[in-house]
């Protein structure tokens, strides 16, 4: 079957069966805030994970590589950071614990679990065919609006409160957007203390609510009751698990405990989605570069007296040469190369660089063109049309890879350009990641963006780019001025509190 080993044990017995989680907090105070000396546990649970000596790593993208971040530099917590077995890899074996039962549709099923503890961190490993059905690549349900998706989040949800249970030490819940957002719920009526992170608030969780029949069968499915239902998770005819969160934080922690992940985003975030607006106000945290781990400088060079890195900049006509090899396209050092690496989607803006750069490669024959990310929607699936036509026009300038790619890291060295046309950009890691490389960004200014030298806009319209390239390469004085920028770009430091 879907789970595997189904549970013998009596439903009304099971451990995480809401009518049988009605048992009262008689204990102290929790600890920590309240206990200012306690040592601190925090929860995190993530489908994207590194997991350090093991040496496995699952779709390392925005919202992993910050758990990562967190597991590595939070060493002043005790982090518990639950996480899920996938198919495509080999786990060492861990050490073996009790079996977690969840309810689906009002039968019990047995999620089979390990511990793993590395210094400050245990990691709580879940193993599942509903998790095991998920890659490296793509940990995560391609839709999440149907039955086999509502099986897979109900089971990872029931399993992190599961957990909760088993960990009484734990403090706070760290819930990185939606995916675990609903774990609160099933621990009442037991308030466990939240904080909520929005990556991307675009991606909620949604389950239609639409007549009755279905109200039964979603409810069914995440083994929570209609009144829980109604009050935390309901939002219009929408299962919202973004909501939950929201909700649990606004009813129970008055709006205190929610921040987007750039100083735009969590105001942009609570504007901009209705599903947040239980929330009194949404507060900020920026994301810092995860690359630039060492101590604050006690005397900070002034960005208008860093000079040109030498140094650097030979370096990066082999590293331009390394990337136009991996590409295989025409090995130019006097070519201006544009590189794009993300999702290819509505979000992202893809679709503005199909229909600019087409006109950009006619007019310009120095420019050349990687774009590499795997296909969300049907505007990536157009642009990935687009760009496999142009690499058929182009085969020496262009290259087009719509999936998920390792990249080598001479790709960010090498390139001089970064297009970041995104029209929704919570943080914006790869723009960091450019930036710290050298590369300039080129797109727009909004939410996270912006932070690195580069030339961007208010105004998402990549067509802008045009000038913007024809302006950046009249003169000899904006010629000169370009790697003093990169170089700025590599010193630039962001804030990590």
């Amino acid at each position: 079957g879907t789970f595997g080993n189904k549970s013998k044990a009596d439903l009304h017995d099971a451990g995480v069966n809401e009518k049988a989680e009605g048992l009262k907090y008689t204990g102290e105070i929790i600890g920590w805030p309240e206990d200012k000396n306690k040592r601190r546990c925090c929860l995190i649970s993530t489908l994207e994970y590194e997991i350090i000596d093991w040496k496995l790593k699952v779709k390392i993208g925005g919202l992993g590589v910050m758990s990562s971040l967190m597991g590595k530099a939070m060493t002043d917590v005790d982090l518990i950071w639950v996480v899920p077995k996938v198919k495509d890899l080999e786990y060492p074996p861990g050490e073996p614990a009790e079996p977690i039962e969840v309810i689906i549709f009002g039968e019990p099923y047995l999620i089979e679990v390990e511990t793993h503890v590395l210094d400050n961190i245990t990691y709580v490993i879940l193993d599942s065919p509903v998790f095991r059905a998920q890659t490296k690549a793509d940990p995560y349900p391609a839709r999440m609006d149907d039955l086999s998706s509502a099986i897979f989040y109900s089971t990872w949800n029931q399993a992190i409160a599961a957990t909760v249970r088993r960990y009484p030490q734990i403090d706070i819940y760290h819930v990185n957007d939606y995916h675990g957002a609903l774990v609160p719920i099933y621990l009442l009526p037991k308030v466990l203390p939240i904080c909520l992170s929005l990556h991307n608030a675009e991606f909620q969780g949604l389950w239609p609510l639409r007549t009755k029949e279905e109200m039964k069968e979603v409810c069914s499915a995440f083994n929570i009751s209609k009144e829980h239902c109604t009050k935390y998770v309901q939002f219009g005819n929408t299962f919202n698990l973004l909501h939950a969160a929201a909700s649990f934080i606004s009813v129970h922690q008055k709006s205190i405990g929610v921040a987007g992940v750039s100083d735009k985003y969590g105001k942009r975030s609570w504007a901009r989605y209705p599903a947040l607006w239980t929330l009194k106000h949404v507060d900020s945290l920026p994301n810092p570069d995860p690359t630039d781990i060492a101590a604050l400088d006690e005397s900070p060079v002034a960005i208008k007296d860093i000079d040109i890195d030498l140094e650097a900049e030979a370096k990066r006509p082999e590293f331009k040469r390394q990337a136009q090899e991996w590409a295989g396209i025409k090995q130019d050092p006097n070519a201006d190369l544009f590189v794009f690496v993300g999702r290819w989607s509505k979000q992202k803006g893809v679709d503005l660089i199909a229909d600019v750069m087409p006109s950009l490669l006619e007019k310009r024959p120095s420019i050349q063109l990687i774009a590499v990310g795997p296909v969300i929607d049907l505007y990536g699936r157009f642009e990935a049309e687009k760009l496999a036509r142009l690499m058929e026009l182009y085969p020496d300038r262009v290259y087009s890879k719509p999936e998920f790619t390792a990249l080598p890291p001479y790709l960010f060295s090498g390139a001089d350009f970064a297009l970041i046309p995104s029209r929704d950009e919570p943080f914006g890691l790869v723009a960091v990641e450019f930036g710290r490389k050298g590369a300039l960004g080129v797109g727009s200014r909004l939410g996270g963006l912006g932070l690195m030298p580069g030339w961007v806009s208010g105004l998402i319209d990549l067509s802008k780019m045009t000038h913007t390239y024809r302006d950046f390469r009249s003169g000899s004085r904006l010629n000169l001025l370009r790697p003093r920028i990169c170089c700025r770009s590599c010193r630039k430091r962001l804030s990590w509190l």
